[in-house]
């Protein structure tokens, strides 16, 4: 059976603009589920039998042919452009790798060296010594690559006997490759390509030399604004665009405008270019693109009257962050209006249109109030405010207006979220058209709005406000706890419990006691309270904890629900734990049930028993009826606990003790015993209870049952 071949061309050689092929074939065979690291060398053939000593099928996938071979890579030469400068010499792809992945697909993988457009072409044609004639070839795929990168291509129809396949680095330089072959634009789109092109432009006050890889186009302005947008999501390359007076090639340094990294997310990948000139209508102007540090790539330029962000999907992003306040120039001269009429609660009912529209996108790193104003502005403005980034086409209804808040102009405030968007949109009345500044005030949190910035205090009172605070600890469900929360650390004595309250506040309150003092990791809170009994005012909070250890001790003060903000008095007291039953002569006497007991700091009175020594202790007395059973059990405690049963008959108690029972580890850390009373009605039974070491105390739940 005739083996079926597959020869694959590698090595692609650019000596000029134009494409030049370099022809690559190997004479050694690959069987049929071979691993090959065999490389391909210049001048032989490859083959790969489909059907080979009994085997048929497709070839296992994976399957890889890897040409990555450095003695077959030609180094191209460099060339000189018209004025005698050195370019960058056109360089072809390599590192070629293909990969046979069934019977009829084939995945070509290959490294690209510049940006540029990359054209992969096959025929299916036998073997040939040489290259087949241009007209044997066709063009199955075109890419392009705005950097050095890998591409890949799938071949889905890999069924000929015989196929071959190059891939061709395409760098014929553009027409308008150098200043003198300006091309002439109007308003609108343009699509361009600076693939192939070289350098002829001088350095840049903004850039200095890193704007490379220039083409150039002559514009007459149609107003006295314009802008020059490269943000389309077809943008894709790190582009920079320059503007300059008049259409003779320019001198280094004396362009009017230039930017780089103007456009970002989510209407281009930040790496496009956007100008606004203020220039004269009727005048000539040089547009300059090209790309940073030599990058290539195509896409749209978008000439239009009025500034940058005329248009919504075109807005200009403000990254601001809590306590600034930024200013932005603007004028709405030649700008169109692309954004609905709004309602303006200024004194009159009907609907007063915003003309001349131009669009910026806040993005919040604060919480709050924020102020917008264009007082001082040379004519009629209005202001509304989308709360999001969705244009008003989607979104119809403004957040926030104003119209003639200071004058004519206008000023306006609303709330913010961190991290939340929101479309800002400035115009003029009804026509009215001219230049103004734009003042962002952005609200400015409490000192300590952070976790990581909580106030350190003691015992006593401390003001606090949470308007324009931010949540910054855990939020549970839609209504908090703790939301616009403040943060304040405390440590405590030993021995005591510290008592946490917020009863004089003017707004709803939720409050949280965290263990410890990383904030990256608080935990659950050790205690939390809303609307506690315990303040005059039902929208108070209070806690009472006992430390386990001195800490530090985060405490939260936020608001429950995301409506809730304002100012109140954190007050913190101490009380000292004091014990009237640490020892056998100071017994406390219980009933049946369960009893909520604290051990805190309680003294070490009992010699050891035989399940173990009983640390920080506490004494009970119980009378159980004669003839009867009981069960004592501390499961359900806070820490590893013990205990032990006395029996004496003797007055006082403590003389002459008889352990009846000891306890520990009957249920997880803690005990459960029980114990009989026979027909003897004299005598006192104790009950010892306590942690398992020195460190384990806290709330023991002390269960008394009778059988």
């Amino acid at each position: 059976m005739m083996a079926r071949k597959m020869k694959m061309l590698c090595w692609i050689l650019f000596t000029c603009y134009g494409p030049c092929l370099a022809w690559a074939t190997q004479s050694t065979e690959l069987q049929k589920g071979e691993a090959s690291t065999m490389a391909l060398i210049e001048n032989e053939e490859l083959q790969i039998p489909l059907s080979e000593k009994g085997l048929s099928g497709p070839v296992p996938q994976g399957l890889s042919l890897n040409a990555e071979t450095p003695s077959a890579k030609k180094q191209a030469q460099p060339i000189r452009n018209e004025n005698g400068a050195l370019d960058e010499p056109c360089l072809p792809a390599d590192s070629l790798v293909i990969q046979w992945l069934s019977a009829t697909t084939m995945q070509l993988r290959w490294h690209a060296p510049q940006s540029g457009t990359y054209r992969v072409y096959r025929t299916d044609l036998p073997n040939h010594a040489v290259p087949p004639t241009a007209p044997d070839w066709v063009l199955i795929s075109t890419q392009t690559t705005g950097l050095p990168a890998t591409m890949t291509f799938v071949d889905l129809t890999a069924t000929s006997e015989y196929r071959n396949y190059v891939v061709i680095h395409e760098c014929t330089a553009p027409e308008n490759n150098n200043c003198a072959n300006a091309m002439l634009v109007g308003d609108g789109v343009h699509y361009y390509s600076t693939l192939g092109a070289t350098t002829d432009g001088p350095s840049t006050a903004c850039s200095g030399n890193n704007l490379q890889n220039d083409i150039w186009f002559k514009y007459v302005a149609t107003c006295d604004i314009f802008s020059i947008r490269l943000c389309e999501r077809a943008n894709n390359w790190d582009a920079m665009v320059t503007v300059y007076n008049g259409w003779n090639c320019p001198a280094a340094n004396s362009e009017i405008e230039c930017d780089d990294d103007g456009c970002y997310a989510p209407f281009s990948p930040n790496l496009g270019a956007r100008v606004t000139v203020q220039g004269v209508a009727g005048q000539q102007y040089l547009i300059r693109v090209g790309g940073f540090f030599g990058a290539t790539g195509t896409g749209y330029m978008k000439i239009a009257t009025g500034a940058d962000n005329d248009e919504c999907g075109e807005s200009r992003l403000i990254q601001a962050l809590a306590g600034q306040t930024y200013l932005y120039p603007f004028t709405n001269v030649c700008a169109n209006t692309d954004g609905p009429p709004e309602s303006f609660s200024s004194g009159f009912p009907q609907l007063r249109p915003i003309t001349g529209d131009l669009w910026y996108e806040l993005k919040s790193f604060a919480c709050g109030v924020c102020t917008l104003k264009t007082c001082g502005s040379n004519f009629d403005t209005q202001i509304a405010v989308y709360d999001s980034n969705l244009c008003p086409e989607v979104q119809l209804t403004a957040h926030a207006t104003n119209d003639d808040a200071c004058g004519v102009s206008s000023r306006l405030a609303f709330r913010v979220d961190y991290q939340r968007h929101y479309l800002i949109r400035v115009g003029g009345y009804y026509g009215s058209a001219g230049s103004g500044t734009l003042t962002v005030v952005m609200p400015t949190p409490p000192a300590n709005d952070l976790c990581s910035d909580a106030q350190i205090v003691g015992l006593g009172q401390y003001s606090f406000s949470t308007i324009n605070a931010c949540t910054d600890g855990p939020v549970q469900g839609p209504w908090g706890p703790a939301m616009h929360d403040v943060w304040f650390e405390t440590s405590v004595a030993l021995c005591s419990f510290l008592e946490v309250d917020v009863c004089d506040v003017n707004f709803d309150t939720w409050i949280e006691v965290y263990e410890g003092s990383n904030c990256l990791n608080l935990g659950a809170p050790i205690a939390s309270n809303d609307d506690t009994v315990g303040c005059p005012n039902s929208d108070g909070s209070m806690v009472r904890f006992y430390p386990t250890s001195s800490g530090p001790y985060l405490i939260r003060v936020g608001g429950f629900g995301p409506l809730q903000i304002g100012t109140g008095v954190l007050n913190i007291s101490q009380g000292f734990i004091a014990y009237s039953n640490e020892s056998c002569t100071s017994t406390q006497s219980l009933t049946y049930g369960t009893h909520a007991i604290r051990n805190n700091c309680a003294s070490n009175d009992g010699e050891p028993v035989t399940c173990g020594q009983i640390y920080n202790d506490l004494w009970f007395t119980i009378s159980p009826p004669l003839n009867s059973t009981t069960t004592v059990s501390l499961c359900g405690s806070e820490s590893d606990t013990r205990l032990a049963v006395y029996y004496s008959i003797l007055s006082p108690a403590c003389d002459n003790l008889s352990l009846v029972v000891c306890g520990d580890n009957e249920c997880g850390d803690d005990p459960e015993v029980s114990f009989g009373r026979g027909g003897i009605a004299l005598g006192t039974y104790l009950v010892r209870v306590g942690g398992a070491s020195v460190f384990e105390e806290g709330l023991l739940q002390l269960n008394i049952e009778l059988q």
